[in-house]
């Protein structure tokens, strides 16, 4: 009976630190005022957080935050994440009014190709300088 009264007092007195490890996790974008999660795929997470600056929508990786911004808009929100693409909107590029977008992540091998083609170019162009 006392195994059992000192096991039920563990319990008690570790719950809170217990259900931090066991489910709760806290998502803030660096140096934002406010973060809001809003999708989940895998390990991806998006959502919106506001700053000085105003409002952009992110993507989480489990390591590192990227920030979405729709291009000269004010204010953009990221809603879900399925695979590679991110449903969302943006407000303030083209006048007024809400507008819809679908992003789609560029994949690592896309952006390697790319960076081995502009190498590429690089060197064409240094070596007819040189000539």
């Amino acid at each position: 009976m006392k195994r059992v009264i000192i096991v039920f007092a563990l319990l008690v007195l570790l719950a809170p630190t217990a259900r931090a490890a066991l489910g709760w996790v806290t998502l803030d974008y660096p140096g934002a005022e406010d973060t809001g999660a809003t999708g989940i795929d895998g390990y991806n997470i998006v959502g919106t957080y506001s700053d000085a600056s105003g409002g952009h929508g992110f993507l989480y990786d489990g390591s590192t935050w990227s920030t979405l911004d729709f291009p000269g808009a004010d204010l953009t929100n990221a809603y879900d994440i399925d695979g590679d693409r991110i449903v969302g909107d943006y407000a303030g590029a083209s006048g007024f009014g809400t507008h819809g977008f679908i992003y789609t992540i560029p994949e690592p091998a896309t952006l390697l190709l790319l960076g081995i083609g502009g190498m590429g170019l690089l060197r064409k162009r240094c070596n007819k300088e040189r000539k």
